[in-house]
């Protein structure tokens, strides 16, 4: 009886533990993490793995303009990457999540070819679908005017 009692309760720790990290995994932020892994590496199909289907990148100018979907151009770009070739580094994520739904606020650093090309912030709306991980329901960027040298993470 005494081990089957111990038996039960490192099932039910083990079982805790392998939850809680699943759950890291998962969060809405490893979600964006994961993302711009897959752009660096390369990797069009894991790019497009994060996001469901009918889903939408638009991006909004200095000017206010805002662009059509860039999704399927933006994906196609990736998968003709090298490995590390681009390197959109985010910061100061900012989290917002009730229930199934969360956003992200995620100011950029890019580089390109080891080059810094751009910054600005990116938003993105996801959703946690029953039964599946996190994904992208739609993301949104606009460009920072100013020096990109002097734009990073806060101190």
């Amino acid at each position: 009886m005494k081990y089957t009692i111990a038996f039960i309760l490192a099932t039910c720790i083990v079982a805790l533990q392998v939850s809680a990290v699943e759950e890291q995994e998962t969060s809405p932020q490893k979600v964006i993490e994961a993302l711009f892994d897959a752009m660096r590496a390369g990797d069009k199909e894991a790019l497009l793995s994060h996001w469901v289907e009918g889903a939408s990148l638009r991006r909004v100018t200095s000017k206010g303009e805002v662009k059509g979907d860039a999704l399927p151009r933006w994906s196609e770009w990736v998968g003709t990457l090298d490995q590390g070739a681009a390197d959109e580094k985010i910061f100061d994520l900012k989290v917002t999540q009730f229930g199934n739904l969360a956003t992200v606020w995620a100011p950029f650093t890019i580089h390109f070819n080891g080059k810094l090309v751009g910054c600005g912030v990116n938003t993105f709306i996801l959703a946690k679908p029953k039964g599946k991980n996190w994904k992208i329901v739609s993301g949104m960027d606009t460009d920072h005017k100013g020096d990109c040298a002097e734009y990073g993470p806060s101190k």
